[in-house]
């Protein structure tokens, strides 16, 4: 079985291959048969094309461009083919008696076999996979184990290395640098990040004969034959079963976008089951759309992809909406060639064809793309307003029984706060938000109902709850406890800070309260002169849900270094809406610097910083996320930073903070959108510095117009440091500030 978005292709024997869809929660339907002229034992899809394995009958290519309407579209002689997996235009096969046969299919009515190498294996119908990841080939051969290969040049792949397995190999899945083995006796894992020397990490026993395995996130879903489907949470120290989902014998399995498919056999009942898991594995943009909202403002949202890799990797891209209807809108797959990085401009306008809608973005892929948006106000020639939204891990989705705090919030004459949540699982159940003060009075509280993949935002949170103006408000935000399955990811929570005046909103993530002693690292404090004009200040929100306790703040700048003592109540928010002249008022002028908060006893804190340009109409402003200094990037490591550009309307600044006590060595390099070098330099950083070039691509000569660019931060000695950039719409100042990812 293969699964692609909502759609399961079945591989089914005389009957050639099944192509069912999905619609959410439980519907599976069958859609099409499309016969083939041999014993259909197995399927790969990539995009519009499906290569089923149709035993003597070779290779056969499919178009399944109109899943209702699939047609043979070519064919590949083989003496007995028994396993497929495909990768865009490559396919790779297992024949009996021939050995792994490697072709191109890019002409799908004329595919050309490329390469025959031997398969040490024993090679039998239904004992052996494969399945393509990162460059590299796996396979599983019943008798003989693990098998990878290097398929960097497709044409010709390479033999790296035959691993033995405990019992019987039937099955495998890769996630990342581990590879999951169904066997006899459970799920053998091993760690390939040196392929051509793999490592066992353990084994899990289950309890019947593991014939199929799939991951998605934190768990392995186990197809344990007469056990019924098993979900190991893989995250845990030690792998822990966590329940049984299905108790009819469950041979194969594979997953979709949002659900895990199971076929199985009881008593000669060939039947599919369908286990729903949510956004597992997905990366997740929570706040996206195509509306135009309050204000006279018409917002839109660009998407940017970026892929670190030494391989393309195919993406689906699922809008998860504010409404859900059925049926769901259709997935949208792109391809991101290896180091390079793909701008989706007004994404759901453009990729997904829609309108006056909001709500958010899944990216799954194999490996995970790098994904970071922005969402802004286009006021056409006027310039833009907007917000930096960044992606998130599924596995970080807040779980039922979390709680988890959304800050800071306004409501005044300037200011409105809006407060979103986004679905990311299959079930429906109740969020429960609290608005607090800033002293830590309870404004007020309600429930509100999400049903399954789908998003709500309630404008102006604060004023639903008092008339009041509030300045340093905040949301404490949960679901209920008792969802099944257990510890399954559920939502996203945000915070989006609209200046009335200028419709820039700023974006604020929630967080979880960290319960233990941690600094908090600011890479941009500033009160300065910038410019075109621009007026910066730098606000922080400190918030402290335990204990009263004081807070250290240092701050390291252009005319020194400074430390300023706050005392932070239990249970309450400190808000600074500029934070050099209310801590530091001793310096004069201009002042450019980092800070570091440290509490002195007790649990951690909670911080948001927003650096904005102050203009006489109105703020523009971005969200500057504080990070533990632990998080940052160390010596040796690198960080990429997508989305960057340099034209009439924009230009990008880029800056490095060190933490350490000496001075920091990087190498900056800058690439076009295609992975093209533009500049390289080498920098020093000073102890506990900061270090910021305007206009980054002017400076480095970088001539003409770059419309699409990233740059790459390798830390060579003394870090950790705090790589950003921060991309600033020249007509209105307002800028979008870009996180270092690794």
């Amino acid at each position: 079985m293969a699964a692609a978005g909502n759609r399961l292709y079945v591989a089914a024997g005389e009957a050639g291959l099944a192509v069912f869809d999905f619609q959410p929660p439980s519907t599976l339907s069958l859609t099409a048969m499309l016969d083939t002229p041999g014993l259909a034992v197995d399927v790969s899809v990539s995009g519009t094309l499906a290569l089923i394995a149709d035993g003597t009958a070779g290779l056969q290519v499919a178009d399944v461009s109109d899943p209702a309407q699939p047609r043979l579209a070519g064919n590949l002689p083989l003496a007995n083919a028994a396993a497929v997996a495909l990768d865009g235009t490559h396919a790779y096969a297992i024949s009996i008696g021939e050995g792994l046969i490697a072709a191109d299919v890019s002409d799908p009515s004329h595919p050309i076999r490329t390469a025959l190498l031997p398969w040490g294996g024993t090679a039998t119908n239904g004992g052996v996979t494969l399945h393509v990841a990162g460059g590299h080939l796996f396979g599983t051969d019943l008798y003989t184990g693990l098998w990878i290969y290097d398929v960097a040049d497709p044409a010709q792949p390479a033999l790296l290395s035959n691993t033995p397995t405990y019992g019987l190999a039937w099955d495998l899945a890769v996630s990342g640098s581990r590879v999951f083995i169904a066997a006899d006796f459970g799920i053998q894992i091993f760690d390939v990040s040196d392929s051509a020397a793999p490592s066992e990490l353990g084994h899990f026993p289950l309890p019947g004969t593991a014939y199929g395995v799939v991951v998605r996130g934190d768990y392995a879903y186990v197809a344990d034959y007469w056990a019924g489907l098993r979900v190991v949470n893989i995250a845990a120290a030690a792998f822990e079963s966590g329940y049984t989902f299905t108790s009819a014998n469950a041979f194969f399995i594979a997953s979709g976008n949002r659900q895990v498919f199971v076929a199985t056999n009881f008593r000669d009942s060939k039947t599919i089951d369908v286990l729903a898991i949510g956004g597992c594995g997905a990366q997740i943009i929570p706040a996206a759309a195509h509306k135009d909202g309050a204000g006279g403002t018409h917002w839109r949202t660009d998407l940017i992809l970026f892929n670190p890799t030494s391989s393309g990797v195919q993406a689906e891209l699922d809008f998860i909406q504010y409404v859900y209807g059925q049926p769901p809108f259709p997935t949208v797959s792109v391809t991101v060639p290896s180091g390079a990085e793909m701008r989706l401009d007004d994404v759901l306008g453009t990729s997904f064809g829609l309108s006056e809608v909001y709500g958010g973005i899944a990216v799954e892929s194999e490996p995970s793309l790098m994904c970071s948006s922005r969402t802004y106000t286009d006021g056409g020639d006027a310039g833009t307003a907007g917000q930096s939204v960044p992606s998130f891990s599924s596995d970080d989705a807040v779980r039922a029984g979390e709680e988890v705090y959304v800050f800071p919030l306004a409501r005044n004459a300037a200011y409105r706060s809006n407060l979103g949540v986004v679905n990311i699982s299959n079930q429906q159940y109740w969020v429960d938000v609290k608005i607090f003060d800033h002293f830590g009075n309870l404004l007020g509280e309600d429930s509100y109902y999400i049903l399954p993949w789908a998003a709500f935002q309630k404008s102006d949170i604060v004023g639903l709850f008092t008339p009041d103006d509030q300045e340093g408000a905040f949301a404490v935000v949960s679901a209920a406890f008792d969802l099944t399955p257990p510890d399954v990811p559920l939502f996203f929570a945000y915070g989006s800070v609209v200046d009335n005046r200028t419709g820039d909103p700023v974006f604020y993530p929630a967080q979880r309260f960290p319960y233990t002693v941690r600094a908090s690292f600011l890479p941009v404090c500033a009160r300065a002169q910038g410019a075109y004009g621009a007026s910066w200040k730098t606000e922080l929100a400190v918030l402290n849900f335990s204990m009263g306790l004081e807070v250290d703040l240092a701050y390291y700048s252009s005319q020194g270094s400074f430390t300023s003592p706050s005392y932070i109540s239990s249970g309450s928010l400190a808000l600074s809406q500029d934070v050099v002249s209310q801590y530091f008022p001793s310096i004069q002028g201009d002042a450019r610097g980092t800070l570091l908060l440290t509490p002195r006893v007790g649990s951690g804190i909670a911080a948001a910083a927003r650096v904005y340009n102050d203009t006489p109409a109105g703020t523009y402003g971005q969200s500057v996320p504080p990070e533990d200094p632990n998080e940052l990037l160390q010596d040796g490591e690198t960080g990429f930073l997508p989305g960057l550009l340099k034209t009439a309307a924009y230009r990008t600044n880029l800056g490095f903070s060190g933490v350490g006590a000496d001075a920091a060595h990087i190498r900056l390099t800058l690439k076009d959108a295609a992975g093209g070098p533009l500049a390289d330099k080498i920098f020093d950083v000073g102890p506990e510095g900061n270090f910021q070039m305007d206009d980054v691509f002017t400076a480095l000569g970088v001539a003409g117009d770059i419309p699409d660019a990233y740059a790459v931060v390798e830390v060579l000695l003394n870090g950790p440091v705090y790589a950003y950039a921060s991309v600033i719409d020249n007509r209105t100042g307002d800028g979008v500030f870009v996180l270092a990812q690794k």
